[in-house]
C-alpha cells in the first residue's frame, strides 16, 4: 500500500482542478488562490475576464502536469517483458 500513496494524491490534485473548472464553468467565478489579503476572493468572468481565465487556465495545466507525471511514473515502475531464450 505504500507505494500507491502517490497515485491517491494525484488523483486528489485532479478531482480538486476538476471541480474547480466544472463549477467555474457553471458560476461564472473561480476562487483567487494566489490572493494573501482576502480582498479578491473569486474572480468573477464579467468583472475580470482575463483574471478569470487566467486561473481557469492554471487549474487545466494542473490537470496535464498531473497526467504527465503519472506517465513518467508508469513508465519508471513498468517491468520488461521478459523473453524466454530461443534453443
Amino acid at each position: 500500500m505504500k507505494k500507491y500513496w502517490i497515485w491517491f494524491i494525484l488523483l486528489g490534485i485532479i478531482i480538486f482542478d476538476i471541480y474547480h473548472i466544472y463549477f467555474g464553468f457553471e458560476s461564472g467565478s473561480i476562487t483567487n488562490f494566489f490572493d494573501e489579503n482576502g480582498v479578491n476572493e473569486k474572480f468573477k468572468v464579467d468583472e475580470s475576464p482575463l483574471m478569470y481565465w487566467l486561473s481557469m487556465g492554471f487549474h487545466m495545466t494542473g490537470i496535464f502536469v498531473v497526467i504527465y507525471i503519472s506517465i513518467i511514473c508508469l513508465k519508471k515502475n513498468s517491468t520488461p517483458a521478459t523473453s524466454k531464450p530461443k534453443p
